[in-house]
């Protein structure tokens, strides 16, 4: 949804199959050794990328990446209350993969 909101392409991966997961989960993991569901893979037009996991950390990424975060403390307040709001839906609606582009 954030992305979708800024703009910029995204591509979700969606995981039906723990064989399929466990085999990206071990390509993922030499990025990132807390790999886990969900995740976001940030891929630079240079070819380097970042990999985040934990709802709230692809979330606080994405703020900070994507130019969302509010500089006023009483905003930002707001925005983490959201954020954390946001997480709670995303655990409810199952596991998900997001490739920022």
């Amino acid at each position: 949804m954030m992305c979708s909101y800024a703009g910029v392409e995204f591509t979700n991966t969606m995981y039906d199959s723990g064989e399929v997961w466990g085999k990206d989960k071990a390509v993922l993991k030499e990025r990132n050794p807390l790999m886990n569901l969900p995740y976001l893979k940030d891929v630079a037009k240079d070819g380097t990328d970042a990999v985040t996991t934990q709802s709230n950390a692809c979330l606080m990424y994405l703020d900070a990446r994507l130019g969302l975060e509010p500089a006023e403390p009483n905003l930002k307040m707001r925005n983490i209350q959201v954020r954390l709001s946001l997480s709670l839906f995303a655990l409810a609606s199952g596991h998900r993969a997001t490739q920022v582009e």
